[in-house]
């Protein structure tokens, strides 16, 4: 029986409370992750708020997670939250690929 990866179904992280998606569908190659890692390591905010909302497509947050400028509007709590739930599914997109 074939069984449908996380990634596959464009919703990677699965929260209890159903408020967030993260869509790493997009990321086919090594050089995507590479992108990804390389916004992330600039300490460029505005590349990693790119980064970001290129994958966040719904949050527990009021700013829409697709526009970049939003990241720019949340308290230092919720970006740890972001951070946290980015984190979880990039971990998931990896194991789910081993599986």
């Amino acid at each position: 029986m074939d069984r449908e990866l996380p990634h596959q179904r464009g919703c990677l992280v699965e929260m209890a409370d159903k408020k967030w998606n993260i869509d790493l569908s997009a990321w086919k190659t090594m050089r995507d992750v590479h992108d990804f890692n390389k916004a992330q390591q600039s300490g460029d905010l505005e590349k990693v708020f790119v980064a970001y909302s290129d994958i966040i497509k719904a949050w527990e947050f009021s700013p829409d997670p697709s526009n970049p400028d939003a990241y720019f509007d949340l308290a230092p709590k919720q970006w740890k939250a972001v951070q946290g739930h980015v984190r979880e599914a990039v971990t998931d997109f990896f194991q789910a690929e081993n599986e």
